[in-house]
């Protein structure tokens, strides 16, 4: 296992492993100028919704001027 190019085929595989767990969270269709289509890993979000929160607190001000 100490061949130079059974360590580059690892890392290979590696990298298609990483790329396929991406993908499978989602991911995004392009098409490239070439007309080659493209799919790329979807983003992942983190951080507070804060459209969500907005719109709880507007609801809640909303509820304390109807009482």
């Amino acid at each position: 296992m100490g061949d130079t190019n059974m360590k580059k085929y690892y890392q290979r595989l590696d990298r298609i492993d990483q790329t396929h767990r991406q993908l499978a969270r989602g991911y995004v269709t392009e098409v490239t100028d070439d007309g080659l289509i493209v799919h790329r890993p979807r983003r992942i979000r983190r951080g507070l919704p804060w459209r969500g929160v907005l719109f709880v607190l507007v609801m809640l001000m909303i509820f304390k001027a109807i009482l």
